[in-house]
């Protein structure tokens, strides 16, 4: 794939340059590797205190201006060029050469005693390379994002077969018994008790629409595997994780693999969820008289929850029915499939 023509430049990295420290430098008190409590992350996170505090000082301002250049020298390398696994690789290299470069750690060490802050060599060190690693990913994602906004298409997704219909129904019932199950065990939570309520009203028989539905063919798959114990979903409620569906067909098309693969998937997903107006208006539907707060934090769970579920085990299920729909089911078969979906961590 060509990489199309340069609109992010120098001077516009330059301008965020102390933007890209400051993000670096809160995510070390977001980020789980230091959250551990070991004698080492909190001096990370100790020394990261000191660094936050003095970011508008001249001596940071400079540290991160000179940072952002020369990581500028790396991923400026790309433009122009064919965005080919080999360059990205090279890419990587060079970072990782830098990162590495005795020079790179002088003008840190430099910083903080030009700053007066009291160290030990472990935690410099340590803080250091996350900063390299938050400010160089930053800067590379910007200029993909400015050069590159389309390479994430929003591609209208073909249609979906019955047999796609009838995994998505099968599986979407997963996402309200797993949410339920957690909301009921918090005993005396009144926001739980009212997400309970919403979550069980999710169920077929509660809609006035279920009756000689014009979707009942969806049910189809449901219908052999159920013992009595499945959450089988509404109409309505089906509707809406369609919809979902369709938001990630949308984003996950083969057009898009190259730009995917240093995308957080899950985040982007949710991003795309969140923005879109019909889903959110189809949300509200289902949502009853949820107040506002409420809403958004359950609407976010549910999204989560099927964004994980549709990439674990939305495939087995389809690959399942349409083995079922060529041959007779085998005994191994019957067994409910939502046991793989209980295998995942809670």
């Amino acid at each position: 794939m060509k990489y199309p023509s340069t609109t992010y430049k120098k001077a516009d990295a330059t301008v965020v340059a102390q933007d890209f420290l400051a993000a670096a430098v809160e995510d070390i008190f977001k980020n789980e590797m230091f959250s551990l409590d070991t004698p080492l992350a909190r001096a990370v996170k100790e020394l990261a205190v000191h660094v936050q505090s003095l970011l508008g000082t001249t001596v940071f301002m400079s540290f991160a201006q000179k940072t952002v250049d020369a990581l500028w020298k790396i991923v400026k390398k790309i433009q122009g060029s064919a965005w080919t696994d080999k360059l990205k690789g090279d890419m990587w290299h060079q970072f990782h050469l830098y990162r590495s470069a005795a020079e790179t750690l002088e003008r840190w060490q430099r910083t903080l005693s030009n700053a007066k802050i009291a160290r030990k060599p472990e935690e410099e060190v340590f803080l250091l390379q996350h900063l390299l690693q938050k400010m160089f990913s930053a800067l590379l994602g910007t200029l993909l994002e400015t050069d590159m906004p389309a390479q994430i298409l929003n591609v209208c997704p073909q249609g979906m077969d019955k047999s796609e219909e009838q995994a998505l129904r099968y599986c979407a019932g997963y996402v309200p018994f797993k949410l339920r199950k957690r909301y009921m065990k918090m005993k005396g939570n009144d926001v739980a008790a009212q997400y309970v309520d919403i979550l069980s009203s999710w169920s077929e028989g509660k809609s006035s629409h279920d009756a000689d539905s014009l979707l009942d063919y969806t049910t189809k798959w449901i219908d052999v595997q159920n013992r009595g114990g499945l959450f089988k979903i509404n109409d309505n409620v089906f509707i809406l994780f369609k919809m979902m569906e369709e938001t990630v067909r949308a984003t996950v098309q083969v057009k898009n693999i190259n730009r995917l693969q240093d995308e957080n998937l899950q985040s982007l997903l949710l991003k795309k969820m969140e923005g879109d107006q019909r889903l959110l208006s189809r949300w509200n539907s289902v949502c009853n008289n949820l107040v506002s707060e409420g809403s958004s934090k359950l609407r976010t769970e549910v999204f989560k929850c099927f964004i994980k579920m549709r990439c674990e085990s939305f495939i087995k299920v389809y690959l399942h029915i349409r083995k079922q729909n060529s041959e007779n089911v085998s005994k191994k078969m019957e067994k409910s499939l939502r046991k793989e979906l209980n295998k995942e961590k809670k």
